[in-house]
């Protein structure tokens, strides 16, 4: 695995600079670690379709998730000045406020697995009537 560390600077949009990044097809890239302060967090909520934008002074408490060439799947969560702390699926929007510095982990052709659960079979009922039973 290789890596990368990247300084984002003032007004950088985190989303649309990661997918930037991501310029080999034939890998997968992880987000590691991040560190920093954002102007602006755009993301959205598990079950609803309409983004959540606050634009406020906040701090990044974690950003992690992966980026492949077919697909992304990136969260935030981030925390105002009252340490509430709110984050969801990363969306274009979410802008630096001073600094972001970002920790990033290449590996070249990973081949993702489906791992299933004998749980979700479906189950099959056999239902007998007996005769002359209400």
């Amino acid at each position: 695995m290789e890596h990368y560390f990247y300084n984002f600077s003032t007004g950088v949009d985190v989303y649309n600079s990661l997918i930037e990044l991501h310029r080999d097809r034939n890998s997968t890239s992880f987000l590691i670690s991040a560190v920093g302060d954002l102007s602006k967090v755009s993301f959205k909520c598990p079950l609803n379709d309409k983004p959540v934008i606050f634009e406020k002074k906040l701090e990044i408490i974690t950003l992690s998730g992966y980026l492949r060439s077919t697909e992304s799947h990136l969260h935030i969560s981030a925390s105002d000045e009252n340490c509430i702390v709110f984050g969801g699926h990363l969306l274009s929007g979410t802008i630096v406020l001073k600094s972001l510095d970002i920790l990033i982990g290449v590996t070249p052709h990973l081949e993702k697995k489906l791992i299933t659960s004998s749980i979700n079979k479906p189950a099959c009922v056999d239902i007998y009537v007996l005769p002359n039973c209400p």
